[in-house]
């Protein structure tokens, strides 16, 4: 992540951040040592990469035709829009039917500009594929709902 402050105010953020948050705790150290070489931190990582892929494979299958941008080894997928939306009024569109979404303009620096009018879906974000695919058909029935369009206007 990144965090964009106002000019001159990033050594002060540096240095806050140095200041109240030096190192891991030994609790934290002695944890992670134990999940390597009990093997458990591997099993983890590997269930977690199987989930990701499959739930890639779901995105894709679900939000077809419309592009969607996504990368084995990440969390998360990009959703490029139709023209007929903004990413703003969609994430607005998405919340109120319960499913959270973040627009692209959310992941631009001040004063730049997203390189799609999109938004970032979460792979991870439910516990079970079967609301995976509850949560990617609410995506998939704004993508072609006019009426939400209309009165989610900004």
């Amino acid at each position: 992540g990144f965090v964009a402050v106002p000019h001159g105010w990033a050594s002060k953020l540096n240095t806050a951040i140095k200041t109240h948050h030096p190192d891991g705790s030994m609790l934290n150290v002695n944890v992670v040592k134990a999940l390597l070489d009990s093997g458990a931190l591997e099993r983890i990582c590997n269930g977690s990469q199987a989930m990701v892929g499959r739930r890639i494979a779901i995105a894709h299958d679900v939000l077809n035709p419309f592009n969607l941008r996504t990368h084995p080894q990440s969390w998360l997928a990009w959703l490029e829009l139709p023209n007929v939306w903004t990413s703003e009024a969609f994430t607005i569109a998405a919340r109120m039917q319960g499913v959270a979404l973040g627009g692209a303009q959310n992941f631009v620096i001040p004063g730049g500009v997203p390189d799609m009018d999109g938004v970032r879906i979460s792979l991870t974000s439910t516990t079970s594929d079967h609301d995976f695919i509850k949560y990617l058909g609410v995506i998939r029935a704004l993508l072609y709902a006019e009426d939400a369009r209309l009165s989610t206007s900004v």
